[in-house]
């Protein structure tokens, strides 16, 4: 006599498992409660687990590793685009008092940059005291 599992295999070869079909249900779920019962589930649930587990702590390594190799680009990075910030703050500047007349190198100048300078400081600290807020 044929177990579960084999006849449900031997169905499945023989196309004659189709969905819906009555007598195919049966078996299928013969085959699964004979798989139960066996201990396979347990012990097929287990080693899925323990793949699972091994492959996210393998991630979680090489992703720590790829961030412990990459924090002196990233700091570079930063660097970079603090440097970027400054010029374009400069040039920004000196676009804006040159537009109102104060030519480079003037006294008036200086004080055009320096009061944007203030007012930049201070909304700084305007956004700054509002995301503490939050």
């Amino acid at each position: 006599m044929l177990g579960r599992a084999a006849l449900l295999a031997r169905c499945w070869a023989s196309g004659g498992l189709m969905i819906g079909h009555k007598d195919t249900t049966r078996t299928v779920l013969d085959a699964f409660t004979a798989i139960q019962k066996s201990g396979r589930a347990k012990k097929l649930g287990r080693d899925l687990y323990q793949v699972a587990n091994t492959s996210l702590w393998a991630l979680a390594t090489a992703a720590g590793l790829w961030f412990l190799c990459n924090i002196p680009e990233i700091r570079k990075n930063q660097a970079r685009i603090e440097a970027l910030r400054i010029l374009e703050t400069v040039d920004e500047s000196r676009r804006f008092c040159a537009k109102w007349s104060a030519k480079p190198g003037a006294a008036e100048h200086t004080e055009c940059v320096q009061d944007l300078q203030e007012i930049r400081e201070k909304e700084r600290n305007r956004i700054l005291s509002d995301l503490q807020v939050l």
